[in-house]
């Protein structure tokens, strides 16, 4: 199905769908609290966790950002309290008010990792294997090491990490969040067997004014973000993904068109999901005026 990469942040469109179908199938609303999974958000410090649902977790607005806070999930040599250590969320504090805004976060990801294995009754990885049958697509978890079938990364721009950046973090706490990999055709057939088969819910539209659909990860659905320029008719929603040694952008469009690229390395100044949704968005919408 060709190279194998870490898909990184691509790993939440997964989680997202994979919460999404189990919330339908318990005939659960996704504006269920957090407290109905997790006890400990009753004991919690910070009153505002009571505020917090499936939705706001699903579409980053639960209140976490980790542009104010540092992502207790990338920490270095760090074990992250999530999903091991759940009490330790009783000390934890918002930065801002849940369904104020949004907020970029690895957390939010993690505890719907909680969320399935709650509502399954399984570990997150059975589940999501015996979901999506991921096997299927080539696609498996990452447990640190490299796969004998992945790509060499590079690591020029990686500021401090090489490639033993894997001993650093904790592969089996970030499954839900960054977990998976597998090639660029394996993630792009799941996606378009889901969408074939009416089973892709992660595209959400946003009420005029809500937020700017013209500044990148302003208005989130469930893992993606919406995105259209201004004076342009083409809307997108996409997700980016980076890993040390990788960068990785999944884009779907309001025409049905899905797109997957994966990279092996990163600019030596900002994203290299960002140059490539700029360059992506205006071939896309070249080709769609045609």
């Amino acid at each position: 199905m060709g190279a194998r990469y870490r898909y990184a942040s691509l790993t939440k469109m997964l989680t997202a769908q994979a919460v999404l179908d189990a919330m339908e199938q318990a005939s659960l609303p996704l504006e269920t609290p957090l407290s109905h999974f997790i006890t400990a958000v009753n004991g919690a410090k910070d009153r505002r966790w009571s505020q917090v649902t499936v939705e706001r977790l699903l579409t980053h607005s639960a209140g976490f950002d980790r542009l104010h806070s540092p992502d207790p999930m990338t920490l270095h040599a760090v074990t992250p309290w999530c999903p091991g250590n759940l009490d330790r969320l009783k000390a934890v504090m918002l930065d801002f008010d849940p369904g104020s805004g949004y907020g970029y976060s690895n957390l939010t990801y993690c505890l719907l990792g909680v969320v399935l294995e709650s509502l399954s009754g399984k570990s997150y990885r059975a589940v999501m294997q015996d979901h999506f049958d991921l096997a299927a697509y080539g696609i498996q978890f990452v447990d640190g090491p490299y796969l004998h079938d992945e790509v060499q990364y590079d690591f020029r721009h990686a500021g401090f990490y090489t490639d033993d950046y894997y001993r650093y973090l904790d592969f089996s706490a970030l499954s839900s969040s960054a977990g998976l990999s597998g090639s660029a055709l394996g993630l792009a057939r799941l996606l378009a067997d889901l969408s074939s088969k009416k089973r892709l819910a992660l595209a959400r539209e946003f009420p005029s004014g809500s937020c700017d659909p013209a500044a990148k990860m302003s208005c989130y659905g469930n893992a993606m973000f919406f995105y259209q320029k201004p004076d342009s008719a083409l809307s997108v929603w996409v997700q980016q993904g980076y890993v040390f040694g990788t960068s990785a952008l999944a884009l779907l469009d309001d025409r049905g068109g899905l797109l997957i690229w994966l990279g092996n390395g990163a600019p030596a100044r900002g994203s290299g999901a960002d140059i490539m949704l700029d360059d992506i968005y205006a071939r896309l919408a070249e080709l769609y005026e045609q």
